[in-house]
């Protein structure tokens, strides 16, 4: 549970600006011409915005707006096909008579880093957003059990770019994709020693007992289902005993 917590935060792709390009060369600590916000600020509410759908590479989009106006969401066009979570999200206040136009530089990735751009799209007047693909905002789990199964339960909370159904599915994948080399070698390093490849259905793993239990039963060497029976109950409540357990 906690690895896919981690891969939910970490390996789930998500697409955003990585890139902003003015008319003219400016710095984080300048102000905008004609914009209300300063540099900083509109940089920030860039950064903030959760932009749905993926990317091949570096792709462009921008703004383009004539004040008296505010800049929204809905004003940047994005290439097909991807579209902004909340259209609604402000980002710059222009003001009357100004023409405001930008530039985005936007990819998919994962995880919290500095992209690098093509060369071709370094300018004086560009500036670069340290990104966050994180398109998870949230995540919890709990370890519940009955006297049969544990199960784990997540709550999750995504930007809205993606489902939190989806997101699980993604950080699922990856994990498995991490061990499929591992996996693919195996049973050819253990082709002499089936018994180890995995639990059949004689073993103790298939009665399905509580984690403490079958810990208990570990301990004891009970590996299989005779093992197990061969035990009379006041036997098995007297090693429950021993190991300060209930059974």
């Amino acid at each position: 549970a906690t690895a896919i917590r981690r891969a939910l935060f970490q390996d789930v792709p998500s697409t955003a600006i990585v890139q902003v390009i003015f008319q003219h060369p400016t710095d984080e600590f300048s102000t905008l011409e004609g914009i209300q916000e300063s540099t900083l600020d509109f940089l920030l509410n860039i950064k903030n915005l959760a932009i749905r759908g993926y990317c091949d590479g570096y792709v462009k989009g921008g703004i383009s707006k004539k004040g008296p106006a505010i800049i929204t969401a809905k004003d940047i066009f994005l290439p097909y096909p991807l579209s902004v979570v909340d259209p609604d999200h402000y980002i710059g206040k222009i003001n009357a008579g100004v023409s405001f136009h930008c530039d985005f530089i936007l990819t998919t990735s994962k995880g919290l880093y500095f992209p690098v751009a093509k060369k071709s799209w370094l300018q004086s007047s560009s500036l670069f957003i340290n990104a966050d693909f994180s398109s998870t905002q949230q995540a919890n789990f709990r370890i519940c059990e009955d006297k049969r199964q544990e199960w784990v339960e997540f709550e999750i909370y995504t930007n809205g770019s993606i489902t939190p159904i989806n997101a699980f599915r993604l950080a699922l994948l990856s994990l498995l994709y991490e061990f499929e080399e591992l996996y693919t070698k195996v049973p050819n390093l253990l082709v002499n020693n089936t018994n180890v490849l995995g639990p059949s259905g004689n073993h103790v793993e298939h009665l399905y007992l509580r984690l403490a239990n079958y810990r208990m039963m570990k301990y004891a060497n009970v590996q299989t289902k005779e093992d197990f029976f061969a035990y009379s109950p006041g036997a098995l409540q007297q090693l429950a005993n021993q190991y300060k357990l209930s059974f």
